[in-house]
């Protein structure tokens, strides 16, 4: 059985936890490497190639915005923009991929606000994943 490769494609977030650079995920959680046969399958499913879309954008909004401050609003802003693209699409002057790419934005927004939080508003994630809260 071949040993899995060590990992080069992590990063520390604030609170100094160790995350995949694909997904976001923490390391230990992450299933970019090594995936399992139904996780394959998983991955080029519609709801795997939206995934993939998704942790394409959380990699670039983290880069992008590393200050998890104003996500609240960032995550306001792109629903507003995700409905504004409904809109036009319905009336014909936007295509499907733009509501999509709308769709992929929101969802990597949402899935930074539910694992890192905002420091301006009271919700701490390191309670539900089991972690010390911190400041950030």
């Amino acid at each position: 059985m071949n040993e899995p490769q060590p990992r080069t494609c992590t990063y520390h977030d604030q609170q100094r936890r160790l995350r995949c650079t694909e997904c976001g995920i923490t390391a230990d959680l992450c299933q970019c490497q090594n995936l399992d046969e139904n996780a394959h399958n998983r991955l080029w499913d519609d709801d795997g190639k939206m995934l993939r879309a998704v942790r394409g954008e959380l990699s670039q909004h983290r880069e992008a915005f590393p200050n998890t401050h104003y996500l609240m609003a960032g995550l306001v802003e792109a629903v507003g923009d995700l409905m504004k693209a409904l809109i036009q699409q319905q009336v014909g002057n936007k295509q499907p991929a733009e509501v999509f790419h709308e769709s992929v934005k929101v969802s990597a927004i949402a899935i930074r606000m539910g694992t890192e939080g905002d420091p301006d508003f009271p919700y701490e994630p390191y309670a539900i994943f089991g972690e010390e809260s911190s400041t950030i």
